[in-house]
């Protein structure tokens, strides 16, 4: 069985039909079954919590339980937390959730990952110095790499400056 009502994964109804179907290993019959016992409601209650056209949402216990199960599952990001935290990232402006949470995140990461770059630079220097051959093409590889690694993480902290700067307006 499969999703009928088209659905935006950026609302409610969307994540939990995205938790379904990862419940469910893509059969929404069976997540939903699954569901429901995770959550000690009804089939028909799971149901209509995905249902775009219902005015039901699940409370924050049955949300949180079945966030778990999707990250037991994936060990991806839980759909409804994230959807909790760009709302309150919204709603407060930026001053809490997730944007500000991203973006503190990656900064944290970028600076781990500069000063591996840096110890790596030293080390390829090192062995440059030793073996009088300039940069080996493993020193190459791996600094490349860490740097990559950097540039992606400075492009992350961008991206989320600035859904951060869009959630304010």
């Amino acid at each position: 069985m499969t999703l009928q009502i088209p659905r935006d994964a950026e609302t409610t109804a969307g994540a939990l039909a995205k938790i379904v179907q990862t419940l469910g290993s893509g059969d929404v019959k069976s997540g939903v079954a699954l569901a429901a016992q995770i959550t000690g409601k009804s089939r028909w209650t799971v149901r209509a919590w995905m249902d775009p056209y219902k005015d039901a949402e699940p409370g924050l216990s049955c949300a949180a339980a079945l966030d778990t199960a999707y990250f037991t599952m994936t060990g991806e990001e839980p759909p409804l937390y994230r959807l909790y935290g760009d709302t309150v990232s919204v709603q407060t402006h930026g001053a809490h959730g997730s944007h500000t949470t991203d973006v503190k995140d990656q900064m944290l990461r970028l600076t781990g990952d500069m000063g591996e770059l840096a110890m790596e630079l030293t080390r390829a220097e090192e062995e440059a110095r030793k073996t009088r051959r300039g940069f080996s093409p493993g020193s190459i590889a791996v600094v490349t790499a860490k740097a990559d690694r950097i540039r992606d993480r400075l492009a992350g902290i961008v991206k989320g400056v600035r859904s951060w700067s869009e959630a304010v307006r």
